[in-house]
């Protein structure tokens, strides 16, 4: 993004250029203030500096209203106009800078509270679709004609997930997902307490937050609440379990292939690496020979033992097949068969 020299969130409002990874300019638009309101001076209101749920509303219905641009994902980019109003545009070479959809504090599919001041939005991450479970492309099917339907579907792009928080000072946040396609709200999950109101124009990406994608488990920070960390079903909505006082001093670091790695310190088994199932937190592993320090979404994992590093590859998807592979040997050439071995001199 290329945006004005002297830029700030109290002065939001210029020229803004989205670039590829090449620095190909892709889309160029001017972000304009907003009319100044006619109202005499004496006017009084309740709240300085507060949108108002009215306002919103008609916001959210102004095509022409865009905004600094706080997230992006494949041919699309996303709108911050710091109004509680999210607009997503297309990045397409054909119709860039086209309106997609956008999404907004006063839409009641969500149902926020409809008092001031209004929740402000904050872009959680865009995630992709949960890794499909072994077996599931075949359920169903009872003949060829549906075995080649399922693979079909199995190519096909799923859409990924985009996740906001909506949050006010004195309330409990709210979480709401939606499809980067169409933006439609997949669902909405209160959360157990409040959690920081974010600003306007705050780019997506919220720390400590990790994703484990083989089983769609998000894991999020809770400022208050009995968890110190929730495990959200990004498919369903639900909290799967949480991380508590009760549960000693557990600090996540990473999640892979449906586990959740983290360090437990604890003054009777000291500091060790635990290894729990990301969709029960039950405990896989607690005695691991070496420290597992990152695993890459290859599957490629960087372990630490005496001091020294070793990166290990992923299991083969077929092991047997692989096997089998090793075991037999490659089929002759029929033109390497007939053609005579080199001769000294010929060297």
């Amino acid at each position: 993004m290329r945006r004005p020299a002297e830029w700030s969130s109290e002065e939001p409002h210029g020229d803004f250029s989205v670039l590829d990874a090449e620095g190909a300019e892709l889309w160029s638009y001017t972000f304009e203030p907003e009319p100044e309101d006619t109202e005499p001076e004496d006017a009084e209101t309740d709240e300085d500096d507060e949108t108002a749920p009215e306002d919103t509303e008609a916001s959210a219905d102004d095509p022409e209203r865009l905004g600094v641009p706080v997230a992006a994902w494949d041919d699309t980019v996303l709108l911050d106009s710091g109004d509680s109003v999210l607009r997503a545009h297309s990045l397409d070479p054909e119709d860039a800078g086209e309106l997609l959809w956008s999404v907004a504090a006063s839409d009641e599919e969500l149902g926020l509270p409809a008092t001031a001041p209004v929740p402000l939005p904050q872009i959680l991450g865009v995630f992709p679709a949960p890794e499909p479970e072994d077996g599931a492309e075949d359920e169903g099917a009872e003949n060829e004609d549906e075995d080649e339907d399922e693979e079909d579907r199995a190519d096909e792009d799923v859409p990924a997930t985009i996740l906001l928080r909506w949050a006010q000072p004195e309330a409990p946040s709210v979480l709401s997902a939606h499809d980067t396609v169409d933006g439609e709200p997949l669902w909405t999950l209160e959360e157990a307490g409040t959690n920081p109101v974010s600003q306007h124009f705050d780019e997506a990406g919220v720390p400590g937050l990790l994703y484990d994608s083989a089983t769609g488990t998000l894991l999020l920070s809770q400022a208050s609440g009995e968890a110190t960390m929730v495990a959200v079903d990004l498919v369903r909505g639900e909290v799967r379990w949480g991380l508590e006082e009760d549960d000693g001093s557990i600090s996540p670091a990473f999640a892979h292939g449906g586990l959740v790695y983290g360090d437990s310190r604890s003054n009777e088994d000291g500091d060790l690496q635990l290894v729990l199932d990301a969709q029960t937190m039950d405990v896989v592993g607690d005695e691991l020979s070496a420290y597992v320090e990152a695993i890459t979404d290859t599957g490629h994992a960087i372990l630490v033992q005496d001091r020294q590093r070793f990166v290990v590859g992923p299991e083969p998807e077929d092991p047997e097949a692989d096997e089998d592979a090793e075991g037999s040997e490659p089929p002759e050439d029929p033109e390497d068969a007939e053609s005579p071995a080199p001769s000294d001199e010929a060297s």
